[in-house]
């Protein structure tokens, strides 16, 4: 999420977990050396129900998104991969369909409540 996600003060729920922009923009202050993306991935991984789950960083490009170094990207730019393991349900059981399609961003300045 974007700097304008903290000035507007927008406050995110994904499965009915919530958490708030300006909890992504602590960086390295929060003591263990965290940038915005990280803690938002943090974040994304306590969004997931289930009992095996893990995050893994994997280094897969060194160079900018778009080609040469320094050309749309950094050297720091890196692939964050969530994983979960849920165990298998019958087909005939219905899943939990309670937060499908519902707005992510629920909360913050200019954000009207949508039906």
């Amino acid at each position: 999420p974007r700097h304008q996600h903290t000035k507007r003060r927008f406050v995110y729920d994904v499965g009915g977990y919530r958490f708030a922009a300006s909890e992504l923009r602590k960086g390295p202050a929060d003591g263990r050396g965290r940038g915005a993306f990280d803690a938002y991935t943090e974040h994304l991984l306590s969004c997931l129900v289930a009992p095996e789950k893990g995050r893994e960083v994997i280094h897969i490009q060194r160079f900018g998104s778009h080609g040469k170094e320094g050309e749309g990207g950094t050297s720091d730019d890196r692939d964050v991969f969530l994983t979960a393991r849920a165990p298998y349900q019958h087909p005939g059981s219905k899943p939990d369909a309670s937060h499908f399609g519902r707005p992510v961003v629920v909360e913050g300045d200019g954000v009207t409540e949508r039906a």
